[in-house]
């Protein structure tokens, strides 16, 4: 998905028709408001399914904060695309 919207900003930013050009940037931005989202459920979602099972299934690990759970989140999207 990350690719998809690097593909759309620079087709948008190509010289086209006006109307081309304003469904393109439209798709960017909605592209971007999905990323978005797509974070904020990861984080909210995945800090509460890490701190209700990993640290009862390995008592070393602890609780995870937001920003954890965003980076493995990264971390993991980088590994796996």
């Amino acid at each position: 998905m990350n690719n998809n919207i690097v593909n759309s900003i620079v087709e948008a930013t190509v010289p086209l028709e006006q109307d081309l050009r304003d469904r393109k940037w439209s798709k960017v931005i909605t592209d971007l408001i999905g990323l978005v989202v797509r974070f904020v459920i990861s984080a909210f979602v995945g800090q509460t399914l890490w701190n209700s099972s990993v640290p009862k299934l390995f008592p070393m690990l602890g609780k995870a904060g937001l920003y954890d759970v965003l980076y493995l989140h990264v971390f993991l999207q980088m590994i796996l695309n």
